[in-house]
């Protein structure tokens, strides 16, 4: 447990040096420091074993390629992606961990680009410090869905950099090849269309934003039990794997505490959304609608696992309020909440069986 959050500390340093220093190369040496935490891990993450075993059986030829796998196939295939990128490389370097750097080295340069896309370069390590006290614990473990958010957020700055949709659609087709939630997560990406307008329009999404929140929250608290049956009815295939996702963490669920993490970059976002320029709106829209989705489906269900999509844009989304934030006292207890609100849920996470492994967390080299 030392050496991750000794190695986090080390990551988040670089990330602000890049900005003293004025040169992005710390920002990759931060996010190096990362990539060696999440593809050089012995087997610390609950998927990890199960890559592994996947990576020799398609070396062997005992699983093949899907584009899209049916029930019946789930066991003995995968994505073509995905497929390809473990037997091309395993054939050469016959280890997993040569698969994973690959894979989560294309996540990190995402994220990368997410920073480097957002103007005000003062609060890298803000970011820096969020992704390793929560995302980072999915991101070692569930490395298909991973590299298929890198693709969607690939997609998202392509058609803000082009407004080109048919370039970005190319990259979400080929993140279905690495994991088939993304094809779900299409009903998301119109987002990416909106524009604050002139005038009051900014009022009129804030008011619907915070109509949803408050419905989601309610919604989400009342019927916990039947939206979990309805995630596992639409991802059937995935029921007896995630039937006990996070069981400490369940007791989060919609309480008091859940939903106080869950408003707080909320309510900061919207106080932000006004004063953003048209990159900085997009992300913001994507973090507010990931916490209302969040709010929604809880810490439980395959469907919530559609909220990643979002909060992915979180990562650039609390640079860009930190920033508009002009009174000191309100952004310093901005900085402050993120920080302690993520180690709070990364503590509640490493309680439970999945995650106890990180507490005696080490790499290959250690």
């Amino acid at each position: 447990m030392l050496l991750f959050l000794t190695l986090g500390l080390l990551a988040v340093c670089l990330a602000h040096l890049s900005f003293l220093r004025k040169s992005d190369i710390y920002l990759y040496c931060s996010f190096f420091v990362i990539l060696v935490v999440m593809a050089f891990q012995d087997a610390i993450s609950t998927d990890f074993p199960q890559y592994i075993d996947e990576f020799e059986a398609m070396l062997d030829g005992r699983m093949h390629a899907s584009l899209f796998r049916s029930r019946a196939e789930r066991l003995d295939s995968t994505e073509a992606g995905w497929f390809l990128l473990n037997y091309g490389l395993g054939s050469l370097i016959p280890s997993f961990h040569a698969v994973a750097f690959v894979a989560l080295g294309f996540y990190c340069l995402t994220l990368i680009k997410l920073i480097r896309t957002v103007v005000p370069d003062t609060y890298r390590w803000l970011a820096v410090a969020y992704f390793y006290l929560g995302p980072i614990l999915f991101n070692m473990s569930g490395i298909r869905q991973t590299v298929a958010i890198g693709f969607f957020i690939m997609a998202v700055c392509r058609f803000l950099e082009t407004d080109s949709f048919w370039r970005a659609l190319v990259w979400i087709l080929l993140g279905a090849l690495f994991h088939n939630s993304i094809l779900f997560a299409i009903v998301l990406f119109p987002l990416v269309f909106l524009k604050k307008g002139e005038g009051k329009s900014i009022y009129v999404y804030e008011g619907v934003f915070a109509l949803l929140f408050l419905v989601a929250s309610f919604i989400g608290a009342k019927y916990q039990a039947a939206l979990f049956e309805l995630s596992n009815t639409f991802f059937a295939e995935n029921a007896d794997s995630y039937a006990n996702y996070l069981n400490e963490v369940k007791d989060m669920s919609y309480s008091l505490k859940s939903l106080i993490r869950l408003a707080f970059p909320f309510g900061f976002a919207m106080l932000a959304l006004p004063v953003a320029d048209r990159k900085e709106f997009t992300f913001l829209v994507y973090l507010i609608v990931g916490q209302i989705l969040s709010a929604f489906f809880g810490f439980e269900g395959s469907l919530q696992r559609m909220s990643l999509y979002c909060t992915v844009f979180a990562i650039p989304s609390f640079m860009i309020i930190a920033n508009h934030i002009k009174v000191n006292w309100l952004r310093y207890t901005f900085c402050a909440g993120t920080i302690f609100l993520n180690a709070y849920l990364f503590w509640v996470m490493l309680k439970d069986v999945q995650y106890s492994s990180y507490l005696d967390y080490h790499t290959i080299f250690f």
